[in-house]
């Protein structure tokens, strides 16, 4: 009789483990699932951003301040640029961009802007491959990229295990999409972004994200 008993109550526990194992696991991929189709959302986001506010500036204004360096136009630009900031994703990721212009092989930035600033002195800066798709007409965005890799499979567990808590570093995502007056591409919108850790946290992505 007692035996029995020991076996029940080891059943019970074993069952409980089981459980609590199984649903572990199928908790990780919702997470999973979850944080990879916000990355999705987020990366096309930022692409459809800087594809339509390209699309909608002046390409005759950027020229004048491209060719001419009009300083009298970078106010009407910026302007222009800050409606970024009211835009849900905007308003999510701390974003900012840049007006880039190409002479040769070198690219210098002719107007950066954050949500608090506006710089407007001409400064050469590095390309990316995706300011180079841009030149080339197709609009580009790349992934998110975090501050500090993950190499090994320890440290991808680790990163997710992080993240899912809100206690991960921020990723840095990127896009650009060529300006054009007419048909020539005059300079490259690009944008910057850095998505902060907590949007990645499982009550953010499993619970707010569902409403």
């Amino acid at each position: 009789m007692e035996r029995s008993i020991a076996l029940s109550e080891c059943m019970l526990v074993l069952c409980c483990v089981l459980a609590l194992v199984v649903g572990g696991v199928g908790l990780t991929l919702m997470y999973w699932a979850a944080a990879r189709s916000y990355e999705d959302g987020v990366r096309q986001q930022i692409l459809t951003i800087a594809t339509t506010t390209a699309t909608s500036l002046d390409g005759q204004l950027v020229e004048t301040l491209v060719k001419e360096n009009d300083d009298s136009v970078r106010p009407r630009l910026a302007n222009r640029l800050t409606g970024i900031w009211q835009v849900p994703a905007g308003a999510e990721i701390e974003m900012s961009l840049q007006l880039v212009e190409k002479t040769g092989n070198n690219l210098a930035s002719v107007l950066r802007l954050t949500s608090t600033d506006m710089q407007v002195v001409k400064e050469t800066m590095a390309s990316n491959a995706e300011i180079e798709s841009a030149f080339g007409g197709r609009p580009k965005s790349s992934g998110l990229n975090r501050e500090v890799p993950s190499h090994t499979p320890f440290d991808k567990s680790r990163q997710m295990f992080l993240e899912a808590f809100g206690k991960s570093v921020p990723a840095n995502i990127s896009a650009a999409a060529p300006i054009k007056n007419g048909s020539e591409i005059i300079a490259v919108l690009a944008m910057q972004g850095r998505v902060r850790p907590e949007n990645f946290a499982w009550y953010s992505l499993l619970v707010f994200r569902q409403v």
